[in-house]
């Protein structure tokens, strides 16, 4: 029982800590880095320079520190969660079945192959819209992908079939990081269209016994989370343009800056 104790408390500590150098470290990138930096200086189908600003953007955002400092405290909060809601899932061949394609379509490679060949086949064929969907894909997906893989070695959560890394789920974050980009670029029926499909892989991550529901919200609010902010980045460096030309009188120049 003391042991026991002395377990929990030291959890406790390090989530502590974790989250006081996340907020120390968020403050810190915020006095050093401006969100405006990152905005209209790389065209957004220009894969390494996208990818770049988008870390730059989303490291000025306060919200990305609040949002991760929750992720971080959520395993500690939920140290009691079992899977028995949906436990017979697990043994019913027939949920089997329906959910066997999950593992695949939420599987990191399948997403990031799936958004390389966009961005490389934009490329070659000289579609800039095919090119720009791949690139910022790729920034998206790398860069929940990185939270989700750094959160998974912080926390440590043993998954319900006892092996490790379960929080949050890394094929959930993939998937609502895809559903996200498409819902931003496309609209109403393909971004419902794809949350369904996204929706169906975190149902199938609990059919399978790998994750808690605390793992599969984690990483559907995480991966919608760096969707929304990649995509909203590159709308805000679309929506400025900056001109200058010699004025009337010729003693000087003017300077336009134009919101679209």
């Amino acid at each position: 029982m003391v042991r026991a104790c002395l377990g929990n408390g030291l959890k406790r500590r390090i989530v502590t800590g974790l989250v006081a150098i996340l907020f120390l470290t968020g403050f810190a990138f915020r006095q050093t880095t401006s969100a405006t930096e990152a905005q209209s200086r790389h065209s957004d189908s220009n894969l390494f320079c996208n990818l770049k600003d988008n870390v730059y953007y989303l490291s000025a955002r306060p919200q990305s520190y609040i949002l991760l400092g929750l992720l971080v405290a959520t395993p500690a909060l939920s140290e009691h969660e079992t899977n028995r809601p949906y436990r017979s899932w697990t043994t019913d061949p027939n949920k089997e079945r329906f959910f066997s394609a999950g593992y695949t379509l939420g599987s990191p490679p399948v997403h990031l192959a799936g958004a390389l060949a966009l961005y490389f086949s934009g490329k070659a064929f000289h579609k800039e819209e095919f090119a720009g969907l791949g690139s910022e894909l790729t920034s998206a997906l790398l860069i929940s992908g990185g939270i989700a893989m750094g959160l998974k070695l912080a926390t440590d959560r043993t998954r319900p079939d006892s092996s490790r890394y379960s929080f949050p789920s890394g094929h959930a974050t993939m998937a609502f990081t895809t559903a996200g980009i498409v819902v931003e670029r496309y609209g109403l029926w393909p971004g419902i269209a794809a949350e369904i499909a996204a929706t169906y892989v975190g149902l199938s991550r609990l059919q399978e016994n790998k994750h808690y529901i605390t793992d599969v919200v984690a990483g559907a609010v995480l991966g919608s989370y760096v969707a929304y902010e990649v995509s909203h980045r590159r709308k805000l460096a679309n929506s400025i343009t900056v001109s200058v030309a010699p004025m009337n009188s010729g003693a000087g120049v003017e300077l336009a800056i134009h919101f679209k």
